[in-house]
């Protein structure tokens, strides 16, 4: 029993029930007994109860007793009913045994309730167990039957002569026999010689070997066709062991065979190919790799088959998502794609990709063609960048003009400094000096950006910010009769680009605009969200359909002439006078809005005014997080006592420590990352803070952090460099712990909050 017998008893008497409790414990029985005091109670509980065992009376009156012994008869058959009977009415006793009473015992003989009730409970268990077995058995063999009815296989049994003792339906229907037809013959009687004989020479080795038997069989169809069977027979065997025939199943293949055959022949052709082709599921990971994508990116169709392609084609997780979803709109997408091979190398492709659909016209997978244009890439990398060198040599004189307009009032500011200088006349050479300073250092910048083509790091940027930032700036800084007004959408989407390139192009533009109304006017700033299909824009041959930030720039000054419209994105091309500019501001923008995928439109009428619009592809319409790119304030966190200076220039020491020395911070100096790491040596050193510059002799800033990193030195670092920040040491440095970056020329304020930034802890 798995827990106490349950057991329910009809008595009257309190005192009687003791007793028989009593017998029911010294026979060491586990048990839970039920008292019902009435016939009610005794009714209740065999309906709401599941008794093992039922104990009555016949001190009860004669027809509550018998009524009692019918009633649980009626409601539990199966149960053992045992009657407690007085000597006196033993008769009553048997009586009820012919009414359905299992047995019954004395009072005088109490000592037997032990056993007795023992024996009847086992024997309806055994009972019940023996009916559960029962029913499962019929259950099974109801099952097996339906299973092998209509299974879609071929089932038969033979006997030690061969002949069928057993088939199922669906193989009696092959052979265009009824059931009854086929059983007691042999495979003789239904196929060729050839191959009964073949059958009947197989069943003999199954048969004397004992061991599972499973082939493909090539058989003729009543057309002349092939036809292939894919068989499994096993030996039987009686209870004793006694070999006594086989059972065997077996199952069509034809169409598989035929459907592998040209698979096989597909992905042979396929191998053959050149080019990588890739097949993938829409989870991103690998269902097909042929030989030309292992020899492109070394990895084997084993290594690569179920892997994510993002994982180990080292993808921009970003750029993926957004193939994906153009692919999944429009069927394909057309790209050029970084990527790398097994042994960590860039290769660049010309990627093709395509909706694979199943028979009914549902998205299945994507293939990808992917050829090799690392090469060509480079080839036009080269031509372009001489291309920009050629641009760089011919604008040497007007850029000398205008540097030597930019030297020129800080020298002569130099020199005025020396004569004495006091109140307003040195508050105006004191502004000369940093105007100057600025302007050149902004031209700079454009040469730099456009000598390296605007390829800057992708993050998410909010425009809205930029442009609300730049619309302050001109406000404070245009001459007062050029109007700066500026609108947004209130839910404008982000864009994944470089937040300082695209500052340069709303600069670029804002500039170009002022310059556009030498009388005065207005010019409008604002950005909206757009959804874009069947783009067709030349020159922008990136420009794919989907959603996009869009950003307008207008004014309602001179407009630009026919003549010249096409040439406004040429580099060098300016149609201001030489003091005005170089022509780089158009060709730097029409470069990093390239870089960004987007694309440009122009619209201008003379007298009118012009129009730029910017489009650069958005980030997920639905919920891509707003990034507000916000500097800390001047004011947050606090500067160190003592700083390390390292930098090659003596006159940005010089600066750099009568600057720092005002704020009340401590500075030590250093040449170069030699000197940098013997002061930090020092145990009594002290410093809290360094700031190092990246191209110095001897030990360049990168080395110099490097050194500090593999060390004990957790020191915070202030990188700065007379170059934009190139795109491969960024992301080395950041990769070391370094936070902040200045590029020369920069701001007292500037330096002083990347410092502050630089002390204060990661949030």
């Amino acid at each position: 029993m798995a827990g106490p017998l349950d057991i329910v008893l009809l008595e009257q008497s309190p005192v009687e029930f003791q007793l028989i409790e009593r017998e029911l414990d010294r026979g060491e029985i586990p048990h839970a007994t039920h008292w019902a005091k009435d016939e009610d109670d005794f009714g209740r509980m065999l309906r709401s109860g599941c008794p093992e065992v039922i104990l009555t009376n016949t001190s009860l009156p004669r027809e509550v007793g018998a009524h009692a012994v019918k009633m649980a008869h009626e409601v539990r058959p199966d149960v053992p009913i045992i009657i407690l009977s007085d000597p006196a009415r033993e008769g009553d006793a048997i009586e009820a045994l012919r009414h359905g009473a299992t047995d019954y015992v004395l009072k005088n003989r109490l000592e037997r309730l032990g056993p007795v009730v023992s024996r009847a409970a086992d024997e309806f268990h055994a009972r019940h167990a023996h009916r559960e077995a029962l029913r499962k058995l019929s259950e099974q063999e109801a099952f097996y039957h339906s299973l092998v009815e209509n299974i879609p296989l071929n089932i038969f049994r033979k006997d030690l002569l061969g002949r069928f003792t057993f088939v199922n339906q669906r193989f009696a229907d092959l052979l265009g026999k009824t059931v009854e037809q086929t059983l007691g013959r042999s495979d003789y009687d239904f196929f060729p010689e050839e191959f009964a004989f073949k059958y009947r020479a197989d069943d003999q080795r199954i048969i004397g070997s004992g061991e599972v038997f499973e082939t493909v069989e090539e058989n003729r169809k009543e057309d002349g066709n092939r036809a292939f069977v894919h068989v499994i027979k096993v030996p039987l065997s009686d209870a004793h062991g006694k070999r006594i025939g086989l059972q065997g199943i077996f199952w069509d293949i034809t169409k598989a065979r035929e459907d592998a055959e040209a698979v096989h022949q597909q992905a042979d052709l396929l191998d053959r190919v050149q080019d990588a082709i890739i097949v993938i599921g829409f989870d991103g990971k690998v269902t097909f790799w042929n030989q030309g994508a292992k020899r492109l990116y070394d990895w084997s169709a084993k290594e690569a088959r179920g892997r994510d392609l993002v994982e180990l084609l080292g993808l921009d997780p970003y750029e993926f998502e957004r193939a994906r979803d153009r692919v999944g709109r429009k069927d394909g997408w057309t790209g050029e794609v970084r990527q790398v091979t097994k042994d960590g190398s860039e290769v660049i492709a010309d990627s093709h990709w395509s909706i694979v659909r199943d028979r009914q016209g549902e998205p299945q997978s994507i293939i990808i063609i992917n050829s090799d244009a690392t090469e060509k890439v480079r080839l036009k990398n080269d031509f372009l960048r001489a291309q920009r060198m050629e641009g760089v040599g011919s604008l040497a004189s007007g850029l000398a003009h205008d540097l030597n307009n930019v030297l020129a009032p800080i020298l002569m500011s130099a020199q005025m400094f020396r004569s004495g200088l006091e109140g307003e006349e040195m508050e105006e050479v004191v502004q000369t000096i940093e105007n100057c300073a600025e302007r050149g250092a902004l031209m700079l910048r454009q040469l730099l950006a456009f000598g390296r083509g605007a390829e800057g790091q992708r993050e998410v940027v909010q425009p809205r910010l930029l442009m609300e930032e730049m619309a302050k700036i001109m406000r404070e800084t245009f001459p007062k009769d050029v109007q700066v007004s500026d609108s947004y959408a209130d839910d404008l989407w982000t864009t994944m680009g470089d937040a300082t390139q695209i500052h340069q192009v709303l600069l670029n533009l804002m500039v170009n605009a002022r310059d556009a109304m030498p009388d005065g006017g207005a010019i409008r700033m604002s950005a909206e969200n757009a959804v874009l299909n069947n783009i067709n824009e030349p020159g922008f041959p990136d420009a794919q359909d989907g959603p996009y930030v869009v950003i307008t720039v207008s004014d309602t000054g001179e407009g630009i002439p026919h003549e010249v419209r096409e040439k406004i994105f040429d580099p060098f091309f300016s149609t201001k006078t030489r003091d005005k500019g170089t022509g780089l501001g158009l060709s730097t923008t029409m470069g990093i809005v390239k870089g960004h995928r987007g694309f440009i439109r122009m619209e201008s009428r003379p007298a009118k005014g012009t129009t730029f619009r910017v489009f650069l592809p958005a980030g997920d319409a639905e919920g891509t997080r707003l990034i507000l790119r916000q500097d800390v304030s001047a004011d947050a966190g606090h500067l160190p006592d003592r700083v390390l200076l390292v930098d090659d220039e003596p006159g940005v020491l010089l600066m750099l420590k009568r600057i720092l020395g005002r704020s009340g911070v401590e500075v030590v100096t250093a040449k170069n990352g030699v000197e940098a790491l013997a002061e930090l040596e020092r145990p009594d050193h002290g410093v809290q803070l360094i700031i190092t510059d990246i191209d110095m002799p001897e030990m360049n800033g990168m080395e110099l952090v490097a050194r500090l990193r593999e060390g004990t030195h957790d020191t915070p670092i202030v990188v700065s460099t007379g170059l934009n920040t190139d795109e491969k040491i960024r992301p080395l440095l950041e990769q070391m712990g370094i936070r902040e970056f200045l590029v020369k020329p920069y701001a007292v304020n500037s330096l002083l909050t990347s410092m502050k930034r630089a002390m204060s802890p990661l949030s």
